[in-house]
């Protein structure tokens, strides 16, 4: 009886501490998760880099107005883009389901 104490509170330990580990990779998880939806923000939307025609394109909407700024010099960095732009951030259905409830509590 002893012996199966002994066991019980060495696996309850275990267990214990394997979920507090659970918990930490699932925040690191959702940190890593609002770094690609914010990278992923900052490059559709073309605000990386200093150049002031720096949204000329990008390899998911195309480079259709690369000969727009470099023929006119015009500045065309209020590009829109959707949600159905986004290749990464939207491909996890868990970081999905959390922005859905995320919105949902705000109303």
């Amino acid at each position: 009886m002893e012996g199966n104490l002994k066991e019980y509170e060495k696996l309850k330990s275990e267990l214990i501490k394997n979920i507090e580990a659970k918990k930490g990779l699932e925040e690191e998880f959702d940190r890593l998760q609002q770094d690609i939806y914010d990278n992923e923000t900052e490059y559709l939307s073309g605000n990386q880099g200093t150049s002031k025609n720096n949204n000329i394109g990008n390899i998911i909407k195309g480079f259709d107005s690369f000969n727009k700024v470099s023929r006119h010099g015009s500045d065309l960095s209020n590009h829109g883009f959707t949600n159905d732009d986004r290749l990464f951030s939207l491909s996890s259905a868990v970081f999905v389901k959390q922005q859905l409830d995320d919105m949902q509590e705000q109303e």
